[in-house]
Parts: C-alpha cells; sequence; structure tokens
C-alpha cells in the first residue's frame, strides 16, 4: 500500500502566565503541590480530600511533574494517591473558556475543581484536558485535587495477561515489563481562551518532487462553548521556521494568507480546510540531515478584530513503502536506530528538557537515526527534539503482550483507540513521526489478533491516510508456514516489523520466508540485542556487528532498531538484582558502552580511508551503499594537522556537496609546510552539526 505524508505539531509551554496571542491565556501549574497517598481508597469517601475545607495540613509536598515511585518516602508503591494545589486564577481570566490541561497522568486521574468533578481519563502517556469553566472563579483561591492510580489490571493498557495455561507463563503474565511510575508525569496548565477558539490544526504538505511545488494542506478545527452558533473568519499564514521563530511570510493568498469562514454549532466543534501550493522557491524538504520547518499560525478573527490565535510547526517532505523500500522524499533509505525507555535515575518517568536533551544527542552522535522511540506516546519535548534535529520515528500507543481475549475485549478496543487518537492529535503534525504501530507483541497470528490489526489499522487510515501501520512482531510470529488473512496479521500492514533476540543466523530462514510471501512489503527489525549483564562486552560488540551484517545483505529490510538505548526499571521476571533490565547501549546514568561506540561506527552513513603522500595527505569518502543507505548532502570534512603532543597545527574545512551511495570522493589536503604535524585527522559532520565519522592518518 502506498503511502505518503508530511507534518508537525502543536507545541505548548507551561510555566508562569503567559499570552500566547490575542485573548490566550497559559498558566502553568507545574512545581509545589501537597501530597498524599492513599492505600485504603477512602480520599474520594468519608474522608473527602477533594473539599476545599479538608484539612491538609499534614500531607507532604512535592513537586509537579514527578513520580511518587522513585521518592524515597514512597518508594515502588502501587495504589492510589492525591495531589491537591490551591491556585489564584488571574482576574484577567474573567468571561473566558477555562480548560485544564494535563500531558500525562500515570495512569488513571479523577479531577475535582473547588469540590466539583470535572473529569477522568484512563492512559498514563497521553494528554487530556477538561472544561472547568464553570467551576474556577478568576480573582479568588481555587482547590484542584488529582487522585492518581498507577494499578493495573488485564484490561488497562499498559496491563497483565490472560493466563494461556503455558508452564511457567503466569509470572510473567502477571506484569509488564517496564516501570509503572505512577503520578503527574508530565506539565499540567490551566488554559484561558475566547469562548470560541482553535482547538488544534492538522497539517498535510505534500511536495512535489517532479517540480519542486509543494500542496500545503491544514485543517482548523474550531470549538465554540457559547450557547448559540458562532461564525468566525479564518485566516492561517504559513511562514519558514518553527512556532518559537517564526520568519518569512512564504507564498499563499494575501501575502501568504488563507482566509475562510466557519459557522460552529452551539456547544460544538467544525472544522475547515484552507489549501495552497507552495512555488518551489519556497519549498525547502525536511530530511534528519536537513530539518526545515514551517509554522502554520491560524487566527480566528470576529469583525475584523483577533479573539484566537494557535500556531502548528510543520515539515515538507514524503513518505512512500513500495517495491519492498521505504521512500523518504523520493529516495529509498535505510537506516537504524534504538529503543528508548522514559526512565532516569533520580526522575522515572519524568523527563526534563535536560535529560531529553543528553539522550537525543547522544543517539543522535551514534548515527541512530530511525526507530520506534517508545513503547508509548513519547514526550512531547523528544518529538520537538527530533523535528528540529532530524530524527525518524514510529509512534505507539502502549499496548504490549496481548493476547486474543485481551484483544477481543471491546473496552480494551476502545481504550486503545482513545490513546491512540490522543497520541496522533497531538503529534501528526511531527515531521520525524513517519509511521504508527497498533501495538507490540501481541498474539498477532491468531483470529483475534488479526482482526485486531486489520480493525485497528483501518482507524488510523482513517485519521491519518499519510502514514503506513506496522505493528511489532514477535519473532516467532514471522515463521512459515503463514496462515490467511483472517488469522495471520502481517496480511493487514503497510511494513512489516519484528523483533529478534537471537544470534542472527536463527532468523535467516524465517526472514527470506517473509520475503517471499510479501515480496513487496519491507520489513522494519524493530527490537534486537543482547544484555549487558549476561554477555560480556566483547560479546555484544560482536553481536551487533554481526546482526548488522546480516541486514546489509536483505535489501529488503530498511531498518533496525536496538534494544535498548538505556537500562531501565522493571519488575518483570528475570530482572536483574539492582532492579534494572540491562539492555541498553548506555548505562541508566548514560554511560556510553562498548557497543554503544560500536554502533557509532557502524551506523555510519559513509566511510574514510586515508593515505600519506609525498608532502600531502589524500583521503577517499565512500558512500555506503549497504546499510545504513542514503545519500549525504551537504556534509563538511574538516581537517586538523596535529603534532606529537595533539596540538592543532591547521585546520581546513571542504564541503561535501553530494554523495550518493557507491560514490566515493576524494580530498588531498597540502602538509608540506608543517614538518612538525605528526598526524592528519579527517572528521566528516552532518549539516546539523553532529560529527559522522573520523580517521587519522600518521604522518610520520
Amino acid at each position: 500500500m502506498l503511502k505518503r505524508l508530511v507534518l508537525t505539531a502543536t507545541l505548548v509551554f507551561a510555566g508562569v502566565l503567559v499570552p500566547e496571542a490575542t485573548a490566550q491565556d497559559r498558566l502553568g501549574l507545574n512545581g509545589k503541590w501537597n501530597f498524599a497517598l492513599d492505600p485504603l481508597d477512602e480520599g474520594a469517601g468519608e474522608l473527602g480530600w477533594y473539599l476545599p475545607e479538608a484539612p491538609a495540613a499534614s500531607w507532604d509536598s512535592v513537586r509537579v511533574p514527578s513520580t511518587w515511585s522513585i521518592d524515597p518516602r514512597y518508594l515502588g508503591y502501587i495504589g492510589k494517591a492525591w495531589y491537591r494545589k490551591t491556585v489564584r486564577v488571574p482576574a484577567s481570566m474573567e468571561g473566558k473558556h477555562l480548560r485544564l490541561v494535563f500531558d500525562a497522568v500515570f495512569y488513571e486521574a479523577t479531577v475535582w475543581v473547588n469540590g466539583e468533578p470535572v473529569g477522568a481519563h484512563e492512559g498514563g502517556y497521553t494528554p487530556f484536558r477538561l472544561d472547568v469553566t464553570e467551576h474556577l472563579t478568576p480573582g479568588e483561591e481555587n482547590l484542584i485535587a488529582v487522585r492518581v492510580s498507577n494499578e493495573w489490571t488485564r484490561t488497562t493498557i499498559p496491563g497483565a495477561r490472560y493466563p494461556s495455561g503455558r508452564k511457567g507463563y503466569e509470572a510473567s503474565a502477571l506484569l509488564y515489563p517496564w516501570w509503572d511510575y505512577g503520578g503527574i508525569i508530565r506539565d499540567v496548565a490551566l488554559v484561558a481562551s475566547a469562548p470560541v477558539y482553535v482547538t488544534g490544526q492538522k497539517v498535510v504538505a505534500a511536495p512535489n518532487l517532479d517540480d519542486g511545488t509543494a500542496s500545503v494542506e491544514t485543517t482548523v478545527r474550531v470549538a465554540n462553548a457559547t450557547d448559540a452558533a458562532r461564525e468566525r473568519q479564518v485566516d492561517v499564514t504559513l511562514r519558514r521556521g518553527p512556532r518559537e521563530n517564526e520568519g518569512e511570510a512564504v507564498a499563499g493568498r494575501r501575502d501568504g494568507a488563507l482566509s475562510t469562514s466557519v459557522r460552529v454549532p452551539a456547544r460544538d466543534t467544525a472544522s475547515v480546510t484552507l489549501r495552497t501550493t507552495l512555488p518551489s522557491d519556497d519549498v525547502s524538504l525536511w530530511h534528519p540531515d536537513h530539518p526545515h520547518l514551517y509554522t502554520a499560525r491560524a487566527v480566528l478573527r470576529t469583525g475584523g478584530e483577533s479573539s484566537h490565535t494557535r500556531a502548528a510547526t510543520f515539515g515538507i517532505r514524503s513518505v512512500e513503502v513500495r517495491d519492498a523500500k521505504f521512500f523518504l522524499n523520493g529516495e529509498p533509505i535505510r537506516m537504524g536506530g534504538a529503543n528508548r525507555h522514559s526512565d532516569y535515575p533520580g526522575v522515572g518517568s519524568v523527563e526534563p528538557d535536560s535529560v531529553i536533551e543528553q539522550d537525543m544527542t547522544l543517539l543522535k552522535k551514534g548515527n541512530m537515526q530511525m526507530m520506534r522511540l517508545h513503547h508509548y506516546a513519547s514526550p512531547k519535548n523528544a518529538l520537538r527534539w527530533a523535528d528540529r534535529n532530524g530524527m525518524l520515528l514510529i509512534g505507539e500507543a502502549g499496548l504490549w503482550g496481548a493476547g486474543p481475549r485481551k484483544l477481543s475485549d471491546p473496552g480494551v478496543r476502545a481504550l486503545f483507540k482513545q490513546q491512540t487518537e490522543e497520541m496522533m492529535r497531538r503529534d501528526w503534525n511531527h515531521p520525524s513521526i513517519i509511521a504508527w504501530s497498533t501495538g507490540n507483541e501481541y498474539a498477532s497470528d491468531t483470529p483475534e489478533g488479526a482482526d485486531w490489526t486489520k480493525d485497528m489499522h483501518a482507524f488510523i487510515n482513517d485519521l491519518d491516510p499519510t502514514r503506513p501501520v506496522t505493528f511489532a512482531a514477535l519473532s516467532g510470529k514471522i515463521f512459515p508456514p503463514f496462515g490467511p488473512p483472517d488469522s495471520t496479521s502481517l496480511h493487514h500492514v503497510d511494513f512489516i516489523s519484528t523483533n529478534f533476540y537471537n544470534h542472527p543466523s536463527h532468523y535467516t530462514e524465517a526472514l527470506e520466508a517473509t520475503h517471499a510471501e510479501w515480496p513487496d512489503t519491507p520489513i522494519f527489525i524493530t527490537e534486537w540485542g543482547k544484555r549487558a549483564e549476561e554477555n560480556s562486552p566483547e560479546e555484544r560488540v560482536r553481536y551487533v556487528r554481526d546482526f548488522l551484517d546480516m541486514v546489509r545483505e536483505r535489501d529488503y529490510i530498511f531498518g533496525a532498531s536496538f534494544w535498548s538505548y538505556n537500562d531501565y526499571r522493571s519488575r518483570f521476571p528475570g530482572t536483574a538484582p539492582d532492579g534494572y533490565r540491562h539492555w541498553g547501549l548506555v548505562t541508566p546514568e548514560r554511560e556510553p558502552r562498548p557497543a554503544y561506540h560500536t554502533m557509532r561506527k557502524e551506523l555510519a552513513p559513509l566511510a574514510v580511508g586515508g593515505t600519506r603522500e609525498e608532502g600531502a595527505v589524500r583521503f577517499q569518502l565512500t558512500g555506503r551503499d549497504d546499510f545504513p543507505r542514503y545519500t549525504l548532502r551537504g556534509y563538511e570534512a574538516r581537517l586538523a594537522l596535529l603534532d606529537d603532543g595533539g596540538k592543532v597545527l591547521k585546520t581546513e574545512t571542504r564541503e561535501i556537496e553530494t554523495l550518493a551511495p557507491g560514490e566515493t570522493v576524494g580530498m588531498t589536503f597540502d602538509t608540506a609546510a608543517h614538518d612538525d604535524a605528526a598526524m592528519a585527522r579527517l572528521t566528516v559532520g552532518r549539516p546539523t552539526g553532529f560529527r559522522v565519522i573520523s580517521r587519522v592518518v600518521e604522518l610520520r
């Protein structure tokens, strides 16, 4: 099935009260909250912890976002807990529509405002918002109370599995293999706007690869919180640059603004779609090496005056799956990466920008650029980084290991759709998201699994037809014989994804058989790896090399994502005594292991050779034509001559305009004027500034 795409997402930052633009305010609610455990689940009953008059003098104080699971006072607690915060709502919010916005609460949340219930949410990694207009009083103090549970059942996502009857299975069936970090784990804020407001945009920007133009289609969704139908003018302006750094307006009607009107029924929403074509001069394609971004800013007007505005960052790029290959902007590409868990010592799944920056930078420096980053909706700051620095990611909600009974449960199916839609609506504008997944390691070779995959593929495709859909299959599910479409999920995906954990030679027959059955469908290896505490560093290094050699021999495999980038905490059977599963290329503290450095070398998109000549040094740069494989454009080669003590005597930089896979370019540098030079080092870097590879030639 052919898929084409592009895009980004709305980026919102919590903090002090700041205007996003006309008639919208945001009051960040991060920071100090009162906190108490509720192991007997009595807070919502006779204790009345949601009431303003309920005493809270003896409650502890915590910072939000946070997780109680790593707090020494509540370490490892599973159950219900409460957060309370008294907030003075600015008088300037009087008469506006007010919404509490939670980026994520793990796992279930029930919210009260001034003693009144305002809503609940299930799902630990996706955002939700609650209308609190009738419950808050601007200009006064207001109590917000949140009851949170990190408990799980067989019908939660993620959650336990039903027993299968297999010997030794029951212990692992009760748990899922990552930590249940309970709490308000991501940002929370109070947002105020006019009662008729933009709830979001969906931007689809499709490049014409023949003439260099691009069609841009933005669907603006408008909500009306009043009791009467309202009409508004909708203007959209497209500009170069991301939302936080908007640049010049690009072509479109009315000096870059697209305009229409929308009539929104009372207490309802309505959507309008605006379209334009950008000329080639205004089109810069998004690519991991060239992450060009744009902003679509939607403005609502009434009587000519702006009443609300909202911006979305997006990119222009195409994705296609055909002929057993994955195409980005018309080029078949092959890349590697590593899966990541939201888990860091001292903060758990609460990920400040510093942790995201560190992890994403280490991945990019390791030449790891294509992966299913998480088993669940990624934190928005990770996607923001990926958009701006160039990564290709698969989005997946939290379904893991479900058997036939769970897959056929109507409640579970509805819950997965809810979480998937929440993730997609938040993330579908991110150009770094190149595919969606229907889950991980479920019973895909059963009628229930096939039905799940077919139905969820259709559900996702209905929301977003611009991206391919896959799921991560257990390795045993791709061995022949293959069943018919009503019992084999591999019939219902746009590309096949599978997880492998034994020596690569164990899977070659299965891969060849799968490719023979679906010769036009490419394969992505979503997980592969060896545990660090069970294998020596040398064994893991050999494994990485052997596995990637196996991938290189099969051009229908377009990606391979190592499990995992980092070690992570778990209760799952087989976890090490220190509480971590040591699959990582880096330690819990992010110290790179030897396998990380091997991945970095093996995933470099070019090889560099060098020789010493009379009065010169010559380097040969060859683009890899196996794995990874993609054209290099605008790279930089930087020569440094160094003496015996490592002092730099000379530097010289040259641009690599284009280096296609299999192509070689030579560079000769004069060294005659530096008799004291002991070595020449050539470092090749990406246009984004990340170093790719270095080569040293001894000059003596």
